[in-house]
């Protein structure tokens, strides 16, 4: 019996809590919580800081762009064994 009541307690608060949000996206203007995310706010692009996500596509696109395609195995691939004995004799 104590259980019900305890458990009928956590569902009334939970309902109230959903409720209150539900008033607040209702009642505030456009619908929307304001945008916390690093990578969107006007103020943090300001100060010139970016998000992990947007540093991260950054310095991807910089590694992509300095890496080099070379026919050549170099002298760390010699040593596998699983390179062409006569590249890695150059």
């Amino acid at each position: 019996m104590v259980f019900l009541k305890i458990f009928g307690i956590t569902i009334f608060f939970i309902l109230v809590a959903f409720a209150g949000l539900a008033t607040k996206i209702l009642l505030k203007k456009n619908g929307r919580f304001p945008n916390t995310h690093v990578g969107r706010s006007k103020e943090m692009k300001k100060r010139g800081i970016v998000g992990f996500q947007a540093y991260d596509r950054k310095v991807q696109r910089e590694a992509w762009h300095q890496k080099t395609v070379d026919s050549d195995a170099d002298s760390s691939c010699c040593g596998c064994g699983l390179s062409d004995a006569d590249i890695c004799a150059k």
